[in-house]
């Protein structure tokens, strides 16, 4: 298996529990990484998408923070 197909659960840039594990990054992790973070990210907008006849402002924005400071956190731990 090459790092790129490495599974998500062992990738650590998306390991978000606690410090960045920089030791164990690699070059070959990121564009997976921010694969499934984007994956993530467009599922949750989707979400938020649907919930728009009784989505508030507030609800929105803290929702689309959330996926902001999930990507940046995967990105540029």
């Amino acid at each position: 298996m090459s790092q790129n197909d490495q599974p998500t659960t062992e990738n650590p840039l998306l390991d978000l529990s606690g410090v960045p594990r920089f030791a164990e990054i690699s070059a070959g992790q990121v564009e997976q990484a921010l694969d499934a973070a984007l994956v993530t990210s467009r599922a949750k907008i989707a979400a938020i998408e649907t919930q728009c006849p009784t989505a508030s402002w507030t609800s929105v924005a803290s929702e689309l923070q959330d996926i902001e400071e999930y990507v940046e956190r995967v990105w540029a731990p």
